[in-house]
């Protein structure tokens, strides 16, 4: 049986695992959320918790690739579907047989330590996706066959009565007065379809008339993302790139030592915190902050169907109108003991979208989150699922913004020089891209909604981390005033009381104090 518990570690060992250079980008947001779940071989379950499916507003994210604040990536496209996957010629790929009841596609993820093979059995209100258009093309095909018979009964000659001419008719004759202009309504895809099913009679094959459907329709059933969307936010490393100032791809020991001031020097309004315009002003002064990541981190996104080969994962997506019994569980695993399958909270930087729940597989230095979406038009496109697959690119600075606010702090911006040390694997005093800790995001949409749910900039939110923005909210007025840099501590220097009360309320005697701290020593 598999669980997906949600009780936390304690801090020691989160630190032990630092130091160890065992923490990944998302391994880190594991150990403070969740437990480690061994996964072991051929395990299965089909009573796992079932995670609801994110919701997406309507916004101009539709156009948008991958990126994250203050950096445009890609040029923006005006239509959604130029973000999935089409052949050479701009033709839509499509399957060449496909069963009504087959729920089921697969995909191969090339990992660094191996290729994993994910199958997810997709359901729209119960039925396979594939169901519906499936059955249209059906009718259609029949619609097909009776035009052609319609056809070969009326080429029959009219023995009987001769054709007539009604001489009073005139060709010259006046229009009728007041005669209103004709309306034309657009024909709708099935009218469409229709009317090219007539036309081809008993030429149509079921393929043809696929590819015609998916012409008409917007894309096939199964749409994908082009490997350029998953690929382009990792080639930009913003931080990465910023630190490497002979832009060689690496961060050597004497650019490593020179982060802090680069990094303090970039805090223009001297607030003490540096956000993402501040580091852009920096980088743009500096370097064209464009950092290829090396091939030992590429990942081939998308392969042909997988459906017939035995699963590393497999993952059951049901969509419904109502999103509160739809859902994404991991309902088998063939993977081994060095994974770790667990649940989180993925928060969009962008305050009017929601947060959404994933499943998270992760082992060290790399993690797949996984999660499903769907958008407020998704059921005008009841018969399509759209899936799509991100390399992240903030892996460096999400190790930084320990807190995930999107800005450092000063306190954290000190820890930048460990951290690095800390990813260096090898230690040969080199930081390169492919020492990176990666997180892949991969989506599974209801109609053309996967780009969308994998364009909004997100993070992973930890537990410990929402415990904390709770009680900085409760905090006294004057911790916040003493707190001069920001970072949600005090030092000995900003803290303007006595040295005994300091004493007092440092708990854990690391010279500097907490927000916990500070509402635990004072009076109920």
């Amino acid at each position: 049986m598999l669980h997906l518990p949600d009780s936390s570690i304690d801090a020691s060992t989160l630190a032990a695992s630092y130091r160890s250079g065992f923490i990944g980008l998302v391994l880190a947001v594991v150990l403070t959320t969740c437990a480690n779940v061994k996964v072991s071989h051929g395990q299965s379950s089909d009573s796992v918790q079932h995670i609801p499916v994110q919701v997406l507003k309507t916004t101009t994210k539709n156009s948008l690739m991958p990126g994250y604040p203050g950096y445009a990536t890609s040029t923006t496209r005006i239509d959604p579907l130029s973000h999935y996957q089409r052949s050479r010629l701009g033709r839509w790929e499509i399957a060449t047989e496909s069963d009504p009841n087959d729920a089921l596609f697969g995909i191969e993820l090339t990992t660094p330590s191996g290729p994993i093979y994910l199958r997810f059995e997709t359901t729209i209100h119960g039925k396979a996706f594939r169901a519906d258009r499936e059955r249209t093309i059906d009718d259609l095909l029949e619609l097909a066959s009776m035009a052609k018979k319609n056809e070969a009964s009326r080429d029959k000659p009219n023995e009987q009565n001769q054709d007539t001419f009604d001489k009073s008719a005139s060709e010259s004759s006046p229009p009728p007065k007041n005669l209103a202009p004709k309306a034309y309504i657009k024909a709708s895809v099935h009218q469409r379809l229709a009317s090219y099913a007539r036309s081809r009679g008993d030429r149509l094959t079921r393929h043809e008339l696929r590819r015609r459907f998916a012409d008409i329709a917007g894309g096939p059933a199964l749409l994908k993302t082009t490997y350029e969307f998953g690929s382009q936010r990792h080639e930009t490393l913003p931080l990465f790139a910023f630190l490497d100032t002979n832009q060689d791809g690496s961060i050597s020991s004497p650019e490593r030592d020179a982060a802090l001031n680069a990094l303090n020097d970039c805090d223009a309004n001297s607030n003490g915190r540096l956000d993402w315009f501040e580091l852009k002003q920096g980088m743009n002064s500096r370097t064209t902050h464009r950092n290829r990541s090396s091939e030992s981190v590429r990942w081939k996104s998308w392969d042909a169907n997988q459906s017939k080969l035995t699963a590393d994962l497999n993952i059951t997506v049901s969509f419904h109108n109502d999103t509160k019994i739809s859902g994404l569980a991991v309902k088998e695993c063939h993977l081994d003991e060095s994974w770790n399958l667990s649940t989180a909270t993925m928060q969009s930087l962008d305050a009017d979208s929601t947060s959404s729940q994933i499943a998270l597989l992760s082992r060290p230095h790399f993690a797949i989150a996984i999660n499903a979406a769907q958008n407020d038009s998704s059921h005008k496109k009841p018969d399509q699922v759209s899936i799509g697959v991100v390399l992240e690119a903030n892996a460096l600075f999400q190790q930084v913004d320990s807190d995930g606010n999107w800005t450092l702090s000063a306190n954290e911006r000190r820890r930048v020089s460990e951290i690095i040390t800390a990813l260096d694997d090898n230690a040969d005093g080199i930081l390169t891209t492919a020492e990176l800790p990666v997180l892949v995001r991969l989506c599974v949409g209801r109609g053309v909604s996967a780009h969308q749910a994998l364009s909004d900039d997100i993070t992973i939110t930890r537990k410990s981390e929402q415990k904390n923005r709770q009680a900085i909210q409760n905090s006294p007025a004057w911790f916040s005033s003493m707190d001069q840099d920001g970072d949600r501590t005090l030092t000995r220097e900003e803290f303007l009381g006595v040295r005994e009360s300091f004493d007092k309320i440092d708990a854990d005697q690391n010279d500097r104090l907490s927000v916990e701290e500070v509402l635990n020593a004072q009076p109920d």
